[in-house]
Formats: structure tokens, C-alpha cells, sequence
């Protein structure tokens, strides 16, 4: 669809620990907007306990740096502590939430489970170095096709690493920490774990694992990822189906999103020349989505409550008619309707399963989206064809600030853009 340039130049700090390439620069700066897009949807927040707002920040502040650092890393140790360190972060803003006590048993169930994962992941590394004598994932990766022939305990190792990547971003089976989280969980962070985890796993996932997956030894994981990303578009989509609560149903689709982002990535390491274009194109329009359509939501929250029913939408548009145009805008992106860039994030998907030839996925695929048309356009119907008028006219329509205003006229002007000019936003 676009050219793509092989040609990459890297950077490296601290004895190559740490290492700097173009498409690790543009996912920091987009990791960046997304912290900066996060503090103004906390400052005022129902569910954000202003006492106590200094420390939240603190805490917020400190997972992007684990997050960025995990970005960065070159270094199996500066990756865990990375990781580790944007995962304490989570588990202390969970518990500091205003949702009293299901923020509690959100923190410790998801601390409980995510320590499980982290075990996981550890076990895989421990194997891996202990199978290729580094910790230098670039001489790791050099020996990883030598070492497979010898040595399957590096390729269990590989394993573990990859389910532990799969559990921070939602993939079926491994969604099962979503539903406590977010119970307890204020909007704010929700939208964090939803974006920037899911970005920089994504993004290390496809440099890490580059051409690995050509070498006979992963034929049968290559398989299993195809079917996991299948079902995880298949499940998110029909579990939103059937959600009655407006940001759950949005919850829940974020593991249809992960599952075609995994559909990018698979397709990639069999040699979709475009992938890392579609991997990174998919993710901003995706990120910038997700922060537009909470940032709408801001005049529904709650003080003491993430819940938001979709009869809270009834007949909003004879209300707020510019509001409610550009929730519908945002959630037509979602769907991956033109003239949106989530229509052409769709296109980069089936662009690429058709160039694998990958029928079956693209068929499924295809009847993942049209299942998610069904509830993407229900909240819409809600807005434009409630006929009781004074029922909208009972209900509280809390202001949005300023600089929320100008925030999501901003991530709409960008992704009508992406949808209209898509070459503006194409790198590599």
C-alpha cells in the first residue's frame, strides 16, 4: 500500500542496555501524549481522589518510566525492571482509586494475578539466559537459531516470555484479570493500561521476535498465535455484544483490538512486507480513539463508580449534538467505518492476511467486525433515535473543562485525518 524502508539506524546507552531506533523514538513520543493526555483527564476526576492528587501523579509518572524503559530495552534485566516497576505503579493506583472497596479487591486480585504472569515471564527469561549464557538480547537473538537445534529449554523459555507479554495485553485466554480491574479501576488509569501497555508490548513483541518465527522450530507456536488472535477477536466482540454498560462493552473490546493487532504481528513475521507500518499505523489510531471517546465520557463519571450505563446516552444528541457526534465519530472509528482512520487500520489487517493467504483468518476476522458493528452502533441509535425526550431532559449533563474540549477536538481532527490522508500519518 506504502513503501517501506528496511534501512534502520540504532542507538545504544549504558553498553547497549538501552537501545534507539526510529520506530522505538515515534512509539515514546506517542507513549508521551498518552501520559500527557492522562494527567488533564485526572485533574478534576470524580473518581480521583483529589487529597491525595500529588501522589497519584507521582505514581502515574512512574509507570511511564517503567513502561519507557521496557520500551528501551536491549537488556533482559533493564526489561524486568521496567516492566516491574510500570506494574507497582498500577497495583498502588488501583488502591488509590475513589471507587472504595472493589478499588481494594481490584488491586489485590490484579496484583495476585499479575504477579502469577510476572513469575511466568521470569521462569521464561531464567531459561533463556541460561540457555544462551547473555543477557544482551542481541546476541541472544543471534544464537537463537543455532541454540533451537540443541537446546529445547530455550525455546520453553521463549515460550513463557511470550505468555507473560500475552497476559499484559488482554489476549485470549489471558483476559481474565480485565473484568476486577475494572470495577475498581478510575478511568483515567483504565485508559493507560488500555493504550500505552498495549503499545510498547506490541512494539517489543515485533522487534524482539523479528524473523524468528521463519525457523521451523516455531512453526507450531506461529499456529497456535493464528488461532488465539481468531479467538480473541471472536470473544471480545461477542462478550461486548452482550454488555449493557457502555465503558465495559468498551472494555472488552480492547481484547478484539488486541487480537487483531496480534493478526499484524503474525502476518509480519511471515513476511507482510508493510507490517511494521500497519503495526504502528494501528496503534495511533487506535490510542488516539480510545483517549477521545473516554475523554467524551468525562461529563457521565461518577465519584464513587467506573459504571456507565448506555441508557445514560439516551437522547443525547437533541441535547449536546456536537458532543454526540463526536462520541458517534469515535466509535465509527472503532468499528472501522470510512472515512475514519480505523477503516484504514482494517484495510492494513485484511491487506495482510490476504497477502499471507490466510482465508481462514480473514474470514473470521471479517466476522469479528461485523459482529462489532452491532453494538458499535447501538449507543449511536440510543443518541440519535430516543424518542422520549424527557427522560435526556431529567438527566445531569456535566460540562466538559477547556482543555478537554480541546483535547478530543484534537484526537478527532486526527483521526478523521488518518482516515481522509493516511499518508500524513505513515512512518517507515
Amino acid at each position: 500500500m506504502w513503501p517501506s524502508s528496511n534501512i534502520e539506524e540504532i542507538d545504544s546507552l549504558f553498553s547497549a542496555a538501552l537501545v534507539f531506533n526510529e520506530l522505538r523514538a515515534i512509539a515514546s513520543l506517542i507513549l508521551l501524549l498518552v501520559g500527557f493526555f492522562i494527567v488533564l483527564m485526572s485533574i478534576n476526576q470524580p473518581q480521583v481522589n483529589g487529597s491525595i492528587f500529588s501522589e497519584i501523579l507521582f505514581l502515574k509518572i512512574g509507570s511511564l518510566l517503567g513502561v519507557l524503559m521496557l520500551l528501551f530495552a536491549w537488556n533482559v534485566l533493564v526489561a524486568v525492571m521496567g516492566l516491574e516497576l510500570a506494574s507497582l505503579s498500577f497495583y498502588l493506583l488501583i488502591a488509590l482509586g475513589r471507587t472504595g472497596s472493589p478499588a481494594l479487591k481490584a488491586s489485590f486480585k490484579y496484583f495476585v494475578l499479575g504477579s502469577v504472569a510476572s513469575a511466568i515471564l521470569l521462569y521464561g527469561i531464567s531459561f533463556v539466559v541460561g540457555s544462551s549464557g547473555h543477557f544482551d538480547l542481541q546476541r541472544i537473538f543471534q544464537q537463537s537459531p543455532e541454540l533451537m537445534t540443541s537446546s529445547r529449554l530455550l525455546t520453553l523459555g521463549l515460550i513463557f516470555v511470550l505468555v507473560g507479554f500475552l497476559f499484559k495485553v488482554s489476549i485470549f485466554p489471558f483476559h481474565f484479570w480485565l473484568p476486577d480491574v475494572y470495577r475498581g479501576s478510575f478511568t483515567p488509569l483504565l485508559v493507560l493500561m488500555a493504550t500505552g501497555l498495549k503499545l510498547v508490548i506490541f512494539i517489543l513483541l515485533f522487534e524482539w521476535t523479528r524473523n524468528m518465527f521463519s525457523l521451523q522450530e516455531f512453526s507450531v507456536l506461529l499456529s497456535l498465535f493464528q488461532w488465539l488472535a481468531v479467538l480473541s477477536v471472536l470473544f471480545g466482540n461477542i462478550i461486548a455484544l452482550l454488555q449493557k454498560d457502555f465503558k465495559k462493552m468498551l472494555l472488552f473490546s480492547t481484547v478484539a483490538h488486541s487480537g487483531y493487532l496480534l493478526m499484524i504481528f503474525i502476518v509480519s513475521q511471515m513476511g507482510f512486507s508493510f507490517g511494521k507500518t500497519a503495526l504502528l499505523y494501528y496503534l495511533m489510531i487506535y490510542i488516539a480513539t480510545i483517549l477521545g471517546i473516554f475523554i467524551c465520557l468525562r461529563p457521565f463519571e461518577k465519584k464513587d463508580s467506573v459504571t456507565l450505563s448506555l441508557s445514560e446516552l439516551d437522547g443525547l444528541a437533541h441535547q449536546k449534538p456536537f458532543h454526540a457526534f463526536l462520541i458517534t465519530l469515535f466509535l465509527l472509528s472503532l468499528a472501522g467505518i470510512p472515512p475514519t482512520g480505523g477503516f484504514i487500520s482494517k484495510l492494513f489487517v485484511f491487506q495482510g492476511l490476504l497477502d499471507q493467504g490466510l482465508w481462514w483468518m480473514l474470514f473470521w476476522s471479517i466476522l469479528g467486525s461485523s459482529i462489532a458493528l452491532f453494538y458499535y452502533l447501538k449507543p449511536i441509535a440510543l443518541m440519535y433515535m430516543k424518542k422520549d425526550l424527557q427522560v435526556r431532559e431529567n438527566k445531569v449533563f456535566v460540562k466538559v473543562p477547556l482543555f478537554l474540549t480541546v483535547c478530543f477536538l484534537l484526537l478527532s481532527g486526527f483521526i478523521l485525518v488518518g482516515g481522509l490522508i493516511p499518508s500524513l500519518l505513515i512512518f517507515g
